[in-house]
């Protein structure tokens, strides 16, 4: 991803200003820099395949996968609502039942990782991840699900701290 740096800082800048902030004091001169530092590194991965984060599938046969279900759990994310540009953040639990390919752990935890790292809904975070899964393994299922709280919640909401939102995306067979 192509980011234009100065187009960005002027952005900031001018948000500043037009919220009534003077973006020439001295603890925000370096605020539009900071800002678009913070978000090239939140948005890397838009416009990216997510299934890119797998790389090359681990063949296996159907009597090595038959019957088994791998779990890659407790995986943290950040990501950024695209409706308030706030962060939300949690945990991610992938499971699926390998049909004939395998994914290293590492990978799926990449996976995760990529995917979060664009403005992106908890749902559709969900269901991106279970798609690239399905698209490079071929698995008899998958289940995604996902906890987090959001910062947008937190700051709109009075007894909103604290509250966890929960995805759950399935894809094939249900998965025991």
């Amino acid at each position: 991803m192509s980011i234009d740096r100065e187009r960005a800082m002027r952005a900031v800048t001018e948000f500043l200003a037009a919220m009534g902030v003077d973006p020439e004091v001295a603890e925000l001169r370096r605020t539009p820099e900071r800002v678009t530092d913070l978000a090239a590194g939140m948005f890397a991965q838009a416009g990216a395949d997510p299934a890119e984060a797998l790389g090359t599938p681990m063949e296996v046969t159907e009597d090595e996968s038959h019957g088994q279900v791998v779990s890659v759990t407790d995986v943290s994310f950040r990501s950024i609502c695209p409706h308030h540009l706030l962060p939300f953040e949690g945990r991610v639990d992938v499971t699926y039942a390998p049909r004939a390919r395998l994914a290293g752990f590492s990978r799926i935890v990449k996976l995760v990782s990529s995917t979060a790292r664009r403005p992106q809904l908890q749902e559709r975070l969900g269901e991106q991840i279970a798609d690239a899964l399905v698209r490079v393994l071929d698995p008899r299922g998958v289940t995604v699900r996902i906890v987090a709280t959001h910062g947008c919640v937190e700051a709109l909401e009075p007894h909103g701290k604290g509250t966890q939102m929960v995805t759950v995306c399935t894809r094939g067979e249900p998965l025991n």
